[in-house]
């Protein structure tokens, strides 16, 4: 795996880790509210989302430019 990989593989594994604690944090404080979740789950998705935009337009742009 390429450190780009490694790097997407770390960031899924902590926003795992947050919603976990933070699903974790709601039950005990007693204040679990689905919109704050969706609202958290919608942020890590775009952001996930993004990574992944990089790597394969910075992936593909390598593969298929043209040779000068």
């Amino acid at each position: 795996m390429d450190g780009v990989g490694m790097a997407v593989t770390v960031l899924i594994a902590f926003m795992a880790f947050d919603y976990a604690t933070g699903n974790m944090s709601g039950v005990i404080n007693q204040n679990l509210n689905s919109r704050v979740g969706f609202q958290r789950h919608h942020t890590k998705n775009l952001l996930l989302n993004a990574s992944w935009l990089s790597v394969f337009t910075r992936a593909s742009y390598y593969r298929y430019r043209v040779p000068r």
